[in-house]
């Protein structure tokens, strides 16, 4: 199993349910030194835009995480299959993937994985512990995922 850290959308049981087809085990969770923000359209890579402009138009944005010290990020940690974050990475596909050794409130040491975008010159700061997950339509994007099933 991998230990998945899932924020925005990703930290919804509705939307793991809906990437994975069944519901995973989760606890509520937080990443330290790391913080939570908005990437907007005129954000996103020319290639992300093309890819989403069949479904989506310039309202469009998407929560990414990015390093900063002594900052925190809340979401859901996720117990998820290997098949199952290979879904979570065809999903995410603009994020680049990483492993994150962190304690839990128990202290037990874990590897976690998590999707960011490093990139430093974009992003609106979000307040992490009080956010909405879904920040575009919940059931238009409930609804794109069943599309990464055909890819």
């Amino acid at each position: 199993m991998i230990y998945y850290f899932g924020y925005g959308t990703l930290a919804s049981s509705e939307m793991m349910e809906a990437i994975t087809g069944r519901k995973p085990e989760g606890s509520d969770f937080h990443l330290e030194n790391y913080k939570l923000c908005i990437q907007n359209w005129n954000e996103l890579p020319n290639h992300v835009r093309e890819i989403l402009s069949k479904k989506w138009n310039d309202n469009f944005r998407s929560y990414f995480i990015r390093p900063v010290k002594g900052k925190r990020v809340w979401g859901r940690l996720w117990s998820i299959t290997p098949e199952e974050r290979s879904l979570i990475s065809r999903w995410e596909f603009w994020y680049e993937p990483i492993k994150i050794r962190t304690t839990t409130t128990n202290g037990d040491k874990i590897e976690v994985e998590a999707d960011i975008i490093n990139s430093f010159s974009i992003g609106q700061i979000v307040d992490s512990e009080h956010y909405e997950f879904f920040l575009n339509n919940k059931e238009k994007t409930l609804k794109a995922v069943k599309q990464i099933h055909t890819l």
